[in-house]
């Protein structure tokens, strides 16, 4: 609370300072407190780490624009055409003073008219700052004679040639204004001392009593050409900036994409979801990794990128000329990365030559780019299997990865720079094998993978292109691959060990020993009980940080029971959206996705409530957001628990809100399931359904069939990998209409209408391999997955999905 109320006080002292610097009325402090707290959002300050950050850079993650900022107080001429229909002889301007900025439209002002009290929101305004204006001293012929007959306010005195020069605009003699009404000359203020007094002389007046009205023609047109040197300037500014940067290291256009591609290999998953900034210490170019005070260890990280490169003859040096005419040769640059552990220690700094794989020509450089990568489901199923079996579960890395796959096409690249062979400083690499941010480098490197899988007799799963598994004399072994990233289960050290062994002739690895942290999950084993844990801890609190919640009070629902969001909540004005566009909506939901298909069940219902406004979100849906990650942060240890001593056995629950009031525009369902081999769940689902439903059988009917569509995959892997189901798999419903749908093929009043395609989950009924059986609502965990819960009843499915604190 003292630091809030410090700030007002800075806040307030440097409004009231404003105020008497512009000599404005005292009733604007309001005007003045927002334009004050807006300028300290764009002023740097010393409460953060890095000393060169704003708070709008800290919340927007982004540089603040300061083009358009202007000195506050000064004169700002507001274009107002008149509503008659010959404005040329009219003044299109009226004189304000500058008091603010719009918080909302980008490059608009407030400015506040004196006589009216009027304050004018405008993008069409001229300014004229203490810099713009020129010095013109009076001479001694520009005196002004006294009348007997003047008003106090409007005393004249003798200036002497001696007297202080005025500023004054250039292009008009300098003149006193009088009062346009007799009302206000009745109200004219006391005098002043004459060292306060205007110095400016007065012009006579005309025939009709009035002055000449040149003044404000005048200003505006100094205005225009002092608007013209500013842009001049800030243009000239942004040049030398250019400049400098090309001159410092050239940068790739596609720099996000090509960083990316060279952290596919990383066990940093979450670098995916957060799409955040590269932390301070990561540095974007190699002149910054030497200038950096980790600059030997990324000299080290570097050269060792090249050496594995030599090593595994990724290249042949060619000269240039022999590269076939009209093939282009493409880019690369270094990427820097710190990967850390869960408790946030650096282990180890990772550099990357990345070539840049946008600058490839569809056809010529590559054809096909797909390559598999282990579902999170196959993923838990494997850790599920090893904790219940009492299996080794190892995490393994293979070292530079994508130079070991083989390229089938003919691709040119320009030596990394600053390290070019001396003497063919101009010749160029012909690559042999696979590189990082190439747009085929990571199916080359899985076809490598495969090959050498198979040649260990490993049998790669049909339904899981990323899942191995070998039996043989007794052992069993069971891989899920992502990328470079091994997750190995074995039914023995020794055959741990004999894994290892016959992978080192094929590949150079790392062997990290027992999964702790892998896909930027932190795993927790207890051999005792045969479980294993998965949490999200450090994720949490890094994206808690990227969104500026780290200090949020904690909630205890992701969601509100009983307030559900609309698209009438969107906004509609165009203002509206320009504020909202500047919320990082999209990326908040984005990396909560992240954390609900890696560990968070229990989110998952809220971030696809969410995700459904990203295209226009309102305020309420960005609270909504907001208070997901709230939730988070409040049970941020909680983990996942898989395994136990129950034998592996497939079952599930399914259910659905028809025509849910969130969903006011469409009324179509939410259909929800989640499926478990004995522990904690290893699959999970909520999906809005693609039709609407007209009868809460038929959503429930429709949800039955998404459920069944995921069993009948989990039951093939369970059964390739070595884990049959004998028997059908139970499925559990809340719906008594539903289950007889699914049963009884001649009920036909509700289904006749129904697709096709949801007639899946009776078909597989009738073969023996699913049987769908009632549950009592209150006893049905998939409810969490399709609707706001109380917050007794999500505690309590929370838990048996297996998500414990």
């Amino acid at each position: 609370m003292g630091l809030i109320e410090r700030t007002h006080h800075t806040l307030m002292s440097r409004a009231l300072a404003s105020l008497s610097s512009a000599k404005l009325p005292r009733n604007l402090w309001g005007e003045m407190m927002i334009t004050e707290t807006y300028i300290k959002n764009r002023t740097l300050t010393s409460a953060f780490r890095d000393p060169e950050q704003t708070p709008h850079e800290r919340w927007k993650d982004e540089k603040p624009d300061l083009s358009h900022m202007r000195e506050i107080g000064c004169r700002a001429f507001v274009l107002k055409l008149p509503k008659n229909k010959n404005p040329k002889i009219f003044n299109r301007s009226i004189e304000c003073v500058m008091v603010g900025y719009s918080p909302s439209l980008t490059d608009t002002y407030r400015c506040y008219d004196r006589k009216t009290g009027r304050i004018h929101v405008t993008r069409n305004v001229e300014f004229i700052e203490s810099q713009d204006e020129v010095c013109r001293p009076l001479t001694a012929a520009q005196t002004v004679e006294k009348t007997a007959t003047q008003k106090p306010s409007t005393i004249n005195v003798d200036i002497p040639t001696s007297a202080p020069s005025t500023t004054v605009p250039p292009g008009f003699e300098p003149y006193e204004p009088e009062p346009e009404s007799e009302e206000e000359e009745d109200h004219a203020p006391d005098p002043v001392p004459l060292a306060h007094r205007p110095t400016r002389t007065r012009r006579p007046r005309g025939s009709d009593g009035a002055f000449p009205d040149i003044r404000k023609e005048a200003a505006v047109s100094e205005a225009r050409a002092a608007e013209t040197r500013a842009k001049e300037r800030r243009a000239e500014a942004k040049s030398q900036r250019t400049t400098v940067k090309t001159a410092d290291e050239e940068e790739p256009e596609e720099e996000d994409e090509v960083e990316q591609a060279a952290l596919a290999d990383d066990d940093e998953y979450e670098y995916w979801a957060l799409s955040a900034a590269a932390s301070d210490d990561e540095p974007k170019t190699w002149k910054q990794a030497q200038n950096s005070p980790f600059a030997a260890e990324w000299r080290e990280a570097y050269q060792a990128e090249l050496d594995s490169i030599k090593i595994h003859g990724v290249y042949e040096l060619v000269p240039r000329e022999s590269v076939p005419l009209g093939r282009k040769i493409i880019r690369s640059r270094p990427v820097f990365k710190i990967k850390r552990g869960s408790d946030g220690d650096i282990l180890k700094f990772k550099a990357r030559l990345v070539s840049m794989g946008y600058a490839q020509v569809a056809g010529q450089d590559y054809r096909e780019t797909y390559a598999p990568t282990s579902r999170f489901e196959s993923f838990r199923m494997v850790l599920h299997a090893g904790a219940t079996l009492d299996y080794e579960i190892d995490h393994v890395d293979i070292k530079t990865a994508f130079h070991n796959g083989l390229l089938e096409e003919e691709i040119w690249q320009e030596q990394p720079k600053g390290f070019e062979v001396p003497g063919k400083e101009s010749w160029v690499w012909k690559l042999k094998r696979g590189m990082y941010g190439l747009k085929q480098g990571s199916r080359s490197w899985n076809k490598r993978l495969n090959a050498a899988m198979i040649a260990m007799g490993f049998e790669r799963i049909s339904v899981e292109h990323s899942i191995y598994s070998r039996h043989r004399n007794g052992v069993s072994s069971l891989i899920a691959v992502h990328v470079d990233d091994l997750c190995v289960a074995a039914s023995s050290k020794v055959e741990m060990k004999i894994f290892k062994e016959e992978l080192k002739k094929h590949f150079e690895i790392t062997d990290l020993g027992p999964v702790k942290w892998i896909l930027g999950i932190r795993v927790t084993r207890d051999r005792v009980a045969r479980t294993i844990s998965l949490d999200q801890q450090t994720y949490i609190e890094k994206m808690a940080a990227r969104f500026g919640l780290e200090n949020a009070h904690p909630v205890r629902t992701p969601m509100v029971y009983g307030e559900p969001l609309t698209h009438s909540m969107s906004p509609s004005t165009p203002s509206a959206k320009a504020r909202m566009a500047a919320v990082p909506y999209r990326e908040l939901v984005g990396s909560l996705m992240y954390a609900n298909v890696a560990t968070r069940a229990d989110i998952a219902h809220p971030v696809g409530v969410v995700s459904q406004f990203c295209q226009n979100p309102g305020e309420l849906h960005w609270l909504a957001a907001k208070r997901i990650l709230r939730y988070l942060i409040g049970t941020k240890s909680f983990s996942l628990v898989l395994g136990g001593r129950s034998p592996i056995r497939l079952a599930g629950y399914t259910d659905s809100n028809y025509a849910p009031p969130g969903d006011l525009d469409n009324r179509k369902s939410t259909s929800g399931y989640c499926m478990s081999l004995g522990g904690g769940v290893i699959s999970w689902s909520s999906k809005r359904q693609s039709t609407v439903a007209t009868s809460s059988t038929e959503a429930e009917y429709m949800a039955c069939c998404h459920a069944a569509k995921e069993a009948v995959w989990l039951r093939m892997l369970l059964h390739a990998v070595g884990y049959n189901q004998t028997g059908a798999t139970t499925i559990r419903c809340d719906n008594q209409g539903a289950l007889i749908l699914t049963a009884d093929p001649s009920f036909h009043s509700r289904a006749k209408h129904i697709d096709v395609q949801y007639h899946f989950s009776r078909d597989r009924v009738e073969r023996g391999e699913l049987l769908f059986t009632y549950v009592h609502t209150s006893e049905n965990i998939a409810d969490i997955f399709t609707k706001p819960l109380p917050e007794p009843l999500f505690k309590k499915f929370r838990a048996m999905l297996g998500i414990l604190g």
